[in-house]
C-alpha cells in the first residue's frame, strides 16, 4: 500500500478544459457483448483502468479473440455460435464487481462449469442477490467464500444438454430485483440473450442506469420500459435467437463519474472554472449533478450529439456557494458512485445534508458510508451515521479545519480503504485543507481513473 503526501496546497483557482477516460460501465458492457457476438467489433475509447483490463482478460480466457490496436482501440472477434469455451482454472475478475456479475449472467446459460474469483476487496462483496437471480434461469450458482461472497461457481443451465445452441422451449420469466441495480438487471438481460427463446421482464424499485438497454436497441432488440404504480420501473425484452449480432464499431465517451471529481473541486475552490468535454451525459448518470445543482452549484450541461443511443456533450462548472439538501432514496440509484463525493460537497455547504436510502453503498469496494465519514471526521467534519445514509454538518464554505491547530505541519493521515471512489473524494477534500495530508492507498484510484492524481499535479492543484 502506497502513500501520497499532499502538502503546500496551491491557492490558485482550478481552471482548464479536460477530457476524462471513457465510461467503464459502458466499456465493460460493450466488451462483453462484443465477445458474445457473431463477428468483429472495434471498440474505441476503452479506458486503461484496472476494471476494463479485467474484463478484457476474462473474455479472452473465454475464447474471444482480443487485439489491442493501441490508443484505447481494441478489436474483438466474438465466440458467437461456439459459445464461451470451457475453462477449468479460476477466471480472475480483479476488483470489478461489474465484471463478475455480468460474466456470471452470460455463463449461467452455458454448457460448462466455471469458477469466478477476484481480489481481496471483491472477495468481501456479497453475491447473494446474483445467485438468487440467475437460479431462476435454471443455472446453479454457489458462493465458496464466507457470507455469500466469492469465489463464485457457476454451472450453466445447458450443462448436460447435447449441442449448446439447440433451441430451448419458449418461456416467459419475470424477476423482481431486491434493490435497484444496473449490474443485476444487466446480468439477467445477458442470461436471456445467452438463452434465447425467452420473454424477460425485470422489475426494480427505482430506475437504475440504462446503458444495457440502450446498447440492445442499437443491436436491433426491442425493449419496452414503463414506470410502475408503486414508483418502480419495469423493462421487458423478447429474445428469439441466442446469437448476438456484432456492433461493428463503437466509441466509448467520457465517464461522468470520473468527471464528477474534477467538477467538485472546481465548485469548492474559489474563482475556479472548468469544462469537461466529450462526456457521456446519459440522464441516468446525472444524479450527482442534479443534487449538486440543488445545493446551488453553478453547473451547466451542454448537449452536442447522440452516439450509439447515448447523449454526449460537455459540462461546465464554476466556484459556488453551496447549501445543504435532503437526498431521497429514489435519487440514490443514479448517484451510487458519487455518495462519498457528495459528502465532501456537503462538508463545505451551509447547513445539514441528509442522505437516506443509500444502504447499497455499504456493499461496494468498502462500506462507503462508514469509511467516508470516518475519514472526514479527521478533517474536523461532524456527521451522524445511519443504517441507510448520514446527516452531515457543513462548514459554510470555509476550508475544513482539523481539530488540531491548522498551523501545525504534521500531516493528517487519511486512508482510502481500498476504494477508488473514497480515495478520489478524499483527494478533493485534501486539496482544500490548511495542513499536509498523507493519503494511504491512493493508488486504488487506478481502478477507474488512473490519470486522476497526475491531472491534479499538472494543474498545480497539489504541489
Amino acid at each position: 500500500m502506497q502513500t501520497l503526501l499532499i502538502e503546500g496546497q496551491s491557492r490558485q483557482p482550478f481552471q482548464g478544459r479536460f477530457v476524462v477516460p471513457g465510461d467503464k460501465s459502458i466499456a465493460q458492457r460493450v466488451l462483453l457483448l462484443a465477445a458474445m457476438a457473431q463477428g468483429e467489433t472495434v471498440v474505441e475509447g476503452v479506458p486503461a483502468n484496472f476494471d476494463c483490463q479485467s474484463m478484457l482478460g476474462v473474455i479472452s480466457k473465454l475464447g474471444a479473440q482480443v487485439c489491442d490496436l493501441g490508443g484505447g482501440r481494441v478489436r474483438i472477434v466474438g465466440w458467437g455460435q461456439r459459445g464461451p469455451e470451457a475453462v477449468e482454472e479460476p477466471i480472475d475478475c480483479g476488483n470489478s464487481g461489474t465484471c463478475m456479475r455480468l460474466t456470471a449472467g452470460v455463463l449461467s446459460m452455458s454448457a460448462h462449469t466455471y469458477t469466478l474469483i477476484g481480489d481481496p476487496s471483491l472477495k468481501k462483496r456479497s453475491m447473494r442477490s446474483l445467485v438468487q437471480l440467475l437460479s431462476q434461469f435454471g443455472a446453479q450458482l454457489e458462493t465458496l467464500g464466507e457470507n455469500d461472497c466469492p469465489p463464485l461457481r457457476v454451472r450453466g443451465a445447458r450443462s448436460g444438454l447435447e449441442g449448446e445452441f439447440q433451441p430451448l422451449e419458449f418461456t416467459k420469466l419475470t424477476v423482481q430485483l431486491p434493490t435497484s441495480s444496473a449490474q443485476l438487471k444487466t446480468a439477467a438481460i445477458l442470461a436471456a440473450l445467452s438463452r434465447g427463446n425467452i420473454e424477460l421482464t425485470v422489475r426494480e424499485p427505482f430506475k437504475s442506469r440504462d446503458h444495457s438497454e440502450i446498447l440492445l436497441r442499437e443491436l436491433g432488440y426491442k425493449l419496452r420500459e414503463h414506470p410502475l404504480a408503486d414508483g418502480g420501473h419495469e423493462v421487458t425484452l423478447k429474445v428469439g435467437s441466442c446469437l448476438v449480432p456484432a456492433l461493428g464499431k463503437y466509441r466509448v465517451f467520457g465517464d461522468p463519474s470520473s468527471a464528477a471529481f474534477l467538477i467538485a473541486l472546481a465548485l469548492l475552490r474559489p474563482h475556479s472554472h472548468i469544462v469537461v468535454d466529450y462526456l457521456n451525459i446519459n440522464p441516468t448518470r446525472m444524479g450527482f449533478y442534479a443534487i449538486a445543482r440543488r445545493m446551488g452549484a453553478n453547473i451547466c450541461a451542454r448537449y452536442n450529439n447522440r452516439f450509439y443511443g447515448e447523449l454526449v456533450g460537455g459540462i461546465t462548472a464554476d466556484y459556488s456557494h453551496l447549501q445543504g439538501v435532503e437526498v431521497q432514496a429514489s435519487e440514490v440509484p443514479l448517484c451510487l458512485d458519487e455518495v462519498p463525493l457528495l459528502a465532501v460537497l456537503a462538508s463545505r455547504a451551509r447547513g445539514v445534508t441528509r442522505i437516506r436510502g443509500a444502504e447499497t453503498v455499504r456493499h461496494k469496494e468498502s462500506d462507503r458510508i462508514s469509511s467516508t465519514l470516518q475519514e472526514l471526521a479527521k478533517l474536523g467534519i461532524r456527521s451522524t451515521e445511519h443504517v441507510d445514509g448520514f446527516d452531515l454538518w457543513g462548514q459554510m464554505g470555509e476550508a475544513p479545519r482539523p481539530e488540531k491547530d491548522a498551523g501545525q505541519t504534521e500531516p493528517i493521515l487519511l486512508q482510502a480503504h481500498g476504494d477508488h471512489r473514497v480515495a478520489m473524494s478524499l483527494g478533493v477534500a485534501a486539496c482544500l485543507v490548511h495542513r499536509p495530508v498523507q493519503l494511504e492507498g491512493f493508488e486504488c484510484a487506478a481502478i477507474s481513473y488512473p490519470e486522476f492524481w497526475e491531472t491534479l499535479k499538472r494543474m498545480m492543484v497539489i504541489l
